[in-house]
C-alpha cells in the first residue's frame, strides 16, 4: 500500500483535513465513552447498532490491552472519526469498527484515518491491515467494496463455514 493507492478524491480530502488541522491521536481506553458514542451514532445513521455493547468493548480493551488500539481524528478538540483495531497476530491488524461524525462527513476523515492506520502498521512492521468484509452472507455490498477499494484496499476471498444446529 502506498498513498497513491488511494483514489485521487481521497488524496485530496486527506490534504484538506491536514490543511485545516485535523490530527491523529491514539486514544487511551479512558476516552471510550466518546469513541463508542461516535460509533453508535454512526451505526444509527445506517439503521443498525454496533455488534458489541460499550461494556463488552470496555471489557475487551481491559483484558487485551496489547491487542486493541483506538485511532482517533480530532479537529479543534472535537472527535470527528475513530477506529478500533485488533491485532489478530503479529502480522495482521484488523479494523474492527470505525466511524466518522456526520457533521464532518464532507471532509471524508475516514480516508485520513485509514492512511494513518496503515502508516502506523508499516512503522510497526505489520504486514496486513484488514479493513474487513464488504459482503453479508456472501453477497457483495458494491458501495462498501468501492469505498474500501478507493482507500487502496485489495479485494481478497475469505472462506467461512456455516454450522448447522
Amino acid at each position: 500500500w502506498h498513498s497513491n493507492s488511494l483514489s485521487k478524491g481521497n488524496r485530496k480530502k486527506i490534504r484538506q483535513c491536514k490543511d485545516i488541522g485535523v490530527i491523529l491521536k491514539k486514544d487511551d481506553h479512558e476516552n471510550i465513552d466518546n469513541v463508542y458514542d461516535l460509533i453508535y451514532q454512526n451505526r444509527l445513521t445506517k439503521g443498525v447498532t454496533p455488534s458489541i455493547s460499550q461494556i463488552q468493548l470496555e471489557t475487551a480493551l481491559r483484558i487485551f490491552p496489547d491487542e486493541y488500539e483506538i485511532f482517533s481524528l480530532y479537529l479543534s478538540g472535537e472527535l470527528i472519526a475513530t477506529a478500533i483495531t485488533v491485532m489478530l497476530n503479529s502480522n495482521v491488524r484488523y479494523v474492527y469498527m470505525w466511524a466518522d461524525h456526520a457533521g464532518h462527513r464532507t471532509l471524508s476523515p475516514t480516508a485520513m484515518l485509514c492512511e494513518e492506520i496503515v502508516c502506523d502498521a508499516r512503522n510497526q512492521g505489520i504486514k496486513i491491515v484488514d479493513l474487513g468484509t464488504a459482503s453479508l452472507h456472501g453477497v457483495i455490498d458494491e458501495g462498501l467494496a468501492r469505498f474500501k477499494t478507493n482507500l487502496g484496499a485489495v479485494p481478497t476471498v475469505k472462506t467461512s463455514f456455516g454450522i448447522r444446529r
